[in-house]
């Protein structure tokens, strides 16, 4: 299948934000427009069966994006010992995201955590996009360690 279009890989990993498990991200290949389908929320005239087509491909899921994943790859790569294991507690258990999302503002580091999730969002984007055979444009920063994601 050809790949008719260029994609901002800014405009795919923005788009990996918005997966969740009652949803699905498709992007049409042939005019390049990202879709968001929802039982719920999505227009009358859409159906699902639609995506089936070949010009649409599926975005990754969240089980193939694992943000858990993307915060303890986050925390390994902290040099401060006090903050890795307060952030390492934050992440056991039920609650792990807020908990984790609430010690990252007590120790200091939500502007760290959003520039690297914003990289690995990056990073999982160009994956895609590779893997797909998608064209795009933009790069993501290459990782110190070996990358986490997908």
């Amino acid at each position: 299948m050809s790949k008719k279009i260029v994609v901002k890989l800014k405009d795919v990993a923005n788009e990996l934000e918005t997966v969740n498990a009652e949803a699905y991200n498709f992007l049409n290949i042939e005019t390049g427009e990202f879709i968001y389908y929802h039982e719920d929320f999505s227009d009358d005239d859409v159906d699902i069966e639609e995506f089936e087509d070949d010009k649409y491909i599926a975005l990754p899921s969240q089980y193939d994006i694992h943000e858990y994943k993307i915060m303890e790859a986050f925390v390994d790569q902290l040099d401060n010992v006090h903050k890795q294991n307060s952030l390492y507690r934050a992440l056991s258990g039920r609650g792990a995201f807020r908990r984790f999302k609430d010690m990252l503002y007590k120790v200091g580091l939500e502007q760290k955590w959003y520039k690297y999730r914003e990289q690995a969002f990056l990073e999982i984007a160009k994956n895609w996009c590779e893997e797909k055979g998608i064209s795009y444009e933009g790069e993501a920063k290459e990782k110190k360690k070996d990358s986490a994601f997908c």
